[in-house]
């Protein structure tokens, strides 16, 4: 019984040896590390086109941001005028009215 057991537990063991063993690269054949290599550079190409995109994405803003202010500054322009319009105007109908 003790030897069945032992016997077990060793073949147990080399199981998970022998799965460890293929999980790690540099132990693998050359195909595995060939996919895996292949399986990174997809991911670094995938990264890499992500942050072309975001960039792309940021210079855009930056240019909508900038119309954004040109357009901000030209109405606050626009506003501060026509204040001084109505206080023009209302100036001038209290000097009529208070007379």
């Amino acid at each position: 019984m003790a030897n069945l057991i032992g016997s077990c537990f060793l073949n147990l063991q080399g199981e998970y040896l022998n799965f460890a063993y293929d999980n790690i690269s540099a132990f693998s054949s050359s195909q595995d590390n060939h996919e895996a290599g292949f399986a990174t550079e997809e991911g670094l190409k995938d990264i890499r086109d992500a942050t072309l995109a975001y960039k792309s994405e940021a210079l855009q803003l930056q240019r909508q941001l900038r119309h954004f202010h040109s357009q901000f500054d030209m109405l606050t322009g626009q506003a501060s005028a026509l204040i001084q319009v109505l206080y023009i105007v209302i100036g001038y109908c209290a000097k009529i009215y208070f007379r």
